[in-house]
């Protein structure tokens, strides 16, 4: 049905009987947009369970939609359900554009990670692995 699988922005209330909670996923997940979804359960555990399987950007528990009016709570879906998220730090990184620029004004001729890598400076770094990791580790 579509109004299974479309994004219809309600006020609809689609109520289908499933088997178990397999199927039920499954058929939440059986859409091509994720915005939201919400798990009603008494069951603490299932409702982790559930939310974590569900394909959306926001689940709630036993309760809709308030996760819009709450600054702290990513807004934003997944598959081809909006592009970005709003809120949070999340939504803020939307807003500006990383970048990340490197100077190196030494006046040496090569950096100790640069390719090709003499067997010295490949035996002084297994040594200080397994310094820091303990015997056996860092070496072939």
């Amino acid at each position: 049905m579509k109004t299974m699988t479309e994004e219809t922005f309600g006020p609809v209330l689609p109520i289908m009987a499933v088997r178990d909670e397999e199927e039920a996923v499954a058929l939440a997940n059986d859409s091509r947009y994720g915005l939201t979804a919400s798990v009603w359960t008494r069951d603490r555990k299932a409702a982790g369970r559930i939310a974590r399987a569900l394909e959306a950007g926001s689940v709630t528990v036993n309760d809709h939609m308030y996760s819009f009016g709450e600054p702290k709570a990513i807004w934003g879906g997944v598959k081809q359900t909006s592009v970005g998220r709003s809120h949070g730090p999340y939504g803020l990184l939307n807003l500006v554009a990383p970048k990340f620029i490197g100077a190196d004004f030494r006046r040496t001729k090569e950096q100790f990670w640069w390719f090709p890598y003499p067997a010295e400076k490949m035996e002084a770094v297994g040594k200080s692995l397994a310094l820091i990791y303990g015997p056996g580790r860092g070496t072939n």
